[in-house]
């Protein structure tokens, strides 16, 4: 399954409802693919993350690495960084 931007403007009880059927019903698919610009939603769904800029992917790992949402996008903004540098 791909889902781009599943909660881009939905109402907080409709990106509720995306969020549980994505963690709790999530053993009915093999993959989902999902690209997001919400940090909070990505942790809470998501296992695997890859950041990409400019078409390339500048890291990928696991959800082992980050304990919180806040740890997630300070790990994204120092790929981020650390590309624009390269």
């Amino acid at each position: 399954m791909f889902l781009d931007e599943p909660t881009l403007g939905l109402d907080v009880e409709s990106q509720h409802h995306i969020r549980t059927m994505l963690t709790e019903e999530n053993q009915w698919w093999k993959a989902v693919l999902i690209t997001t610009h919400d940090i909070p939603f990505a942790h809470a769904v998501g296992n695997k993350f890859v950041f990409i800029q400019g078409g390339k992917i500048v890291w990928s790992g696991t959800k082992e690495h980050f304990s919180t949402p806040a740890d997630l996008e300070t790990h994204f903004l120092a790929a981020i960084r650390s590309n624009l540098s390269v």
